[in-house]
């Protein structure tokens, strides 16, 4: 039975070191193991199942050690109960045996202490493992949702970017968008180039550099050459447009001058045919008529009463004719009247005809200054690349190859350019202008003059020199005059003073000066 027990202690060590060894070699897997979460879940569990069997066979092994253990307990309790009743004592073996058996007893039971001790961490060990792997299997879990989620948006980003370069040009477009760009780029402005199958740019990568250098000047005085072509044809096209507007506007003052006139005799036939249609003419012509033979026939008789020696009186043929030219002559006021409602109708159809006409020579004329307007703002650009150009060829080249400066300056439409192109750039220098035009008024007119002529003096280098030598001049000329004027009159003074003086003092004088000079005197 102790040899029994020896082994089961034994096993049980060697039960306790195998699971040390393979808790070891559990962390020391779970340390290593990084081939991926299925893997490390599986030998988790399979490490978990391993401590589970083991802590299951340690407590049965506890089981029988704790049943061995209370048999053993009841045979010492039932030895000490024969012992009490026999009144013997034992022998000196038994005594020996029994205290073997204590020791062996308290041997079993700190064996079986230490064994449920090392259970009960066991089992701890094995919660705080479930508890572990729990964790980094719900830390392993986020981790794949989050590394799905990135797939998902890489493989979206994949799709779009696979998209886009199946969309984008090729590297031979891109090479010619950069050359173009290079060359507008320099050029300061996106124009259509009409010479691009003659670009200089379009050369091999080896020597490009070279040839850009070598033809960016050519292709300088190409796009100048160009820009003032366009200029000169804008400025033609600007003074046809400009002619034609000032026919259209000869004409439409010519159309407005005849529509006046005709309106004044429609009106003045409108109002004669109002009049005419008022007095109805039939009544009285009728009355005229008979009035008229009445007045005949009554004429007749007080003559022939009168005078009998007078011819006899017109028969009734012609008073009849009288009446029928008078219906003639009503029927022809009738024509006249309806011939000129007629005319009326026909002007007024004619003067429609020449509104119509009017309106399209303003609606053209509309069209033609809005032309001309944008011409202007067109022309306002070239001119803009122009001064651009110029000033670009005259930084790269002193002195130029294509220099029109000075006909510039003397095309009195390249100044007005210029002028319409500082005003539209340059806004503050308009308002500053303004302002000192505004305290030009504001000024008195001699603080105007004083003004004017300092600006003119001091507006120029050559104005400034000359006022310098003017009044460097003007102080040696004062100052000589002055020093010649005081010298004479120092001279005048002493002559008088000599003249003024005795005769006694002069021969004093003159003997004074023969003796000073008695060399010059002995001669």
């Amino acid at each position: 039975r102790e040899a029994a027990m020896e082994r089961r202690v034994q096993t049980l060590e060697l039960q306790l070191r195998a699971e040390r060894a393979g808790r070891e070699a559990t962390q020391a897997h779970l340390l290593e193991a990084d081939e991926g979460a299925g893997e490390r879940e599986a030998a988790w569990e399979a490490q978990r199942k391993i401590l589970v069997d083991d802590a299951e066979r340690l407590r049965e092994t506890l089981h029988e050690a704790s049943r061995e253990r209370d048999e053993l307990r009841l045979r010492v309790l039932a030895l000490e109960g024969d012992g009490r009743r026999s009144g013997q004592t034992p022998p000196p073996s038994g005594g020996l045996a029994m205290a073997d058996m204590i020791l062996e007893r308290k041997a079993y039971e700190a064996e079986v202490s230490e064994l449920s001790h090392t259970a009960n961490s066991l089992r701890e060990e094995v919660r705080l493992k479930d508890e572990a792997i729990h964790e980094e299997k719900r830390s392993m879990q986020e981790a794949i949702t989050e590394l799905e989620k990135e797939r998902q948006s890489l493989a979206s980003n994949l799709i779009s970017l696979q998209s886009k370069l199946a969309a984008a040009p090729s590297q031979t477009l891109v090479d010619n968008m950069k050359r173009e760009l290079r060359i507008l780029k320099r050029l300061e402005y996106n124009a259509d180039d009409l010479e691009a199958d003659r670009d200089p740019e379009m050369t091999g990568p080896a020597d490009e550099e070279e040839e850009d250098e070598q033809d960016f000047e050519s292709v300088l005085i190409a796009k100048l050459r160009r820009v003032e072509s366009e200029l000169v044809r804008e400025r033609n096209l600007k003074v046809d447009i400009s002619r034609e507007c000032d026919n259209l506007k000869n004409q439409l003052s010519i159309a407005e001058k005849a529509k006046k006139d005709a309106d004044r005799l429609v009106a003045s036939l409108e109002n004669d045919l109002d009049k005419a249609i008022t007095v109805p003419p039939s009544p009285l012509v009728q009355k005229k008529v008979t009035s008229a033979a009445l007045g005949g026939e009554g004429a007749d008789t007080l003559q022939s009463i009168i005078d009998p020696n007078s011819p006899a009186p017109t028969d009734s043929a012609t008073t009849a004719q009288l009446s029928t030219a008078a219906a003639e002559k009503a029927s022809d006021d009738h024509s006249v009247a309806t011939i000129i409602m007629a005319q009326r109708d026909r002007l007024r159809a004619r003067c429609d005809a020449m509104e119509a006409e009017r309106d399209s020579f303003k609606r053209e004329l509309q069209a033609q200054v809005q032309a001309t307007e944008s011409l202007k703002v067109d022309n306002t650009k070239l001119y803009e690349k122009v001064r651009y150009l110029q000033n670009f060829n005259s930084g790269q080249s002193r002195g130029g190859v294509y220099n029109r400066k000075g006909m510039a300056d003397r095309d009195l439409d390249l100044e007005a350019l210029e002028q319409r192109y500082e005003a539209s750039v340059d806004p503050f220098r308009q308002f500053s202008r303004s302002e000192r035009q505004r305290k030009m008024k504001e000024m008195s007119p001699m603080e105007r003059i004083v003004f004017v002529v300092a600006k003119t003096v001091l507006g120029s280098k050559e104005m400034r020199t000359a006022l310098f030598f003017y009044v460097c001049i003007m102080h040696l000329l004062v100052f000589f005059s002055t020093f010649h004027s005081s010298q004479e009159c120092d001279s005048a003074r002493h002559h008088e003073q000599l003249t003024n003086l005795a005769p006694v003092h002069q021969e004093l004088l003159a003997q004074a000066a023969s003796a000073a000079n008695p060399s010059a005197s002995s001669p």
